[in-house]
């Protein structure tokens, strides 16, 4: 079993054969984490994402089709998780946005 941590995701990557252990799905560092799982089944590759729903801890598939080697199946899986953490980003303020006059949304009138 290989691991990768990215940015609070981890992307487990396991063998033929090879299974979870129970504590797989527990936070890496005690944060939430998003979590996936990569691994050879009949002639393609399956990839699954941790969630946590109405009957528990469940690993549901990105497709419902297999991929056709391992390194096809990490960019399913990255890109997947890419897409899920800008639907989950918090917008953006305006006041958020990095500015070359810090004060310009400033009235002169209200200092006056």
């Amino acid at each position: 079993m290989r691991k990768v941590s990215i940015n609070g995701a981890v992307f487990i990557f396991m063998a033929r054969g090879e299974k979870l252990k129970d504590s797989d799905w527990l936070p890496s560092n005690g944060l939430p984490d998003s979590k996936y799982v990569l691994w050879p089944r009949g002639e393609g590759w399956d990839v699954r994402y941790l969630v946590f729903g109405a009957e528990g801890v469940e690993w549901l598939p990105i497709t419902k089709t297999l991929f056709a080697d391992e390194a096809e199946a990490w960019q399913a899986a990255y890109e997947h998780w890419m897409n899920r953490s800008k639907k989950n980003a918090p917008p953006k303020k305006h006041d958020d946005y990095q500015s070359e006059f810090p004060f310009c949304h400033l009235e002169a009138n209200n200092f006056f």
